[in-house]
């Protein structure tokens, strides 16, 4: 991953120059989504208007996707800026290009390379997804929240893969006006204080791959958070499972657990990103048979490729971790 700034390389009076370069084919896309995004804004915006803001599940209103709900809390503003079509569809956008496809399809392509040459655990995988929804059903909230296994895949996913090449996923700024005193060890006396301002970065691939806070941390265990769970569950004796799964699903950060950060900034969408992934993967698995290439297993970043044919059915009993 390309981490620096190009513009630290080049003199200040050429960075209109750059800027502009650098922005063409930004504004190409732009006016591509534009063309398409802001008359559906405008649309769902009439639409909004029209049912006084609630959506409807009777078909009267506009249809309950992530674009309405963010209609919806834009006809909420006072400012009539939010309101604007061209502004809604830029920070839409946003949304979707900047903070949503270029973080979920990295780990999509990743959870895909862990499944190749994983029979059983497909096949887990896909009884689960069965299982939490009837064939012709929508899924709700509860069935998504159902699929623990497909939860700790992925999370074990974002465990176990490099996020970049440095290892320094997560980077977070002194606030404090007295600045941070570290504690003594770890190779420090004590009588370090980091000023405020001072950026810090936090080893995340090293910590994930720490024996010390993950039993064989180098190794992949598809199932480890489910069976973390279940421990903690007889341990705690907790009536109901479900509450050690959701402590211990992919959306609980910890300070050992750092795939979607932490403190005050920890990523705000990391409930719709675990939705999507589980929904992704159940879709998958449910549809789709899952093979290796002939020449060689895919890398995390690895390309991927498809042949449309009828998935084959089984009439298998459903497996078990």
């Amino acid at each position: 991953m390309f981490t620096y700034k190009v513009s630290a390389f080049v003199p200040e009076i050429l960075y209109p120059v750059l800027y502009g370069a650098v922005a063409l084919q930004h504004d190409y896309y732009k006016w591509k989504f534009d063309r398409q995004l802001v008359p559906l804004v405008k649309r769902r915006l009439a639409e909004m208007d029209a049912v006084g803001g609630a959506s409807s599940k009777a078909g009267s209103g506009p249809p309950p996707d992530l674009l309405s709900y963010y209609i919806k809390a834009v006809s909420k503003s006072k400012d009539a800026k939010d309101r604007d079509p061209y502004v809604a569809s830029a920070r839409f956008s946003m949304i979707l290009s900047g903070f949503s496809f270029a973080t979920l399809s990295g780990a999509l392509f990743a959870v895909l390379s862990k499944l190749v040459g994983r029979g059983e655990d497909i096949a887990v995988l896909e009884s689960e997804a069965a299982g939490a929804v009837a064939k012709g059903e929508e899924w709700t909230a509860q069935s998504v929240a159902s699929l623990v296994h497909l939860d700790s895949f992925i999370k074990e996913v974002l465990r176990h893969i490099t996020f970049n090449g440095f290892g320094l996923a997560l980077m977070r700024c002194v606030d404090a006006a007295e600045g941070i005193k570290l504690p003594r060890g770890a190779g420090t006396s004590g009588d370090i204080v980091l000023p405020r301002g001072t950026w810090v970065g936090m080893p995340v691939d090293a910590m994930h791959r720490d024996d010390s806070v993950f039993e064989a941390a180098d190794e992949f265990r598809p199932w480890r958070f489910v069976e973390l769970a279940q421990r903690q569950q007889h341990q705690d004796g907790e009536e109901e499972l479900t509450k050690a799964f959701l402590r211990n699903s992919m959306i609980a950060t910890t300070d050992e657990y750092l795939a979607f950060g932490r403190g005050k900034a920890t990523c705000p969408g990391r409930f719709f990103a675990s939705d999507v992934l589980k929904l992704w993967l159940a879709y998958i698995v449910l549809n789709y048979d899952i093979a290796a290439p002939a020449e060689a297993m895919p890398s995390d970043g690895g390309n991927v490729s498809m042949r449309i044919r009828r998935k084959r059915k089984t009439s298998a009993p459903p497996a078990s971790p």
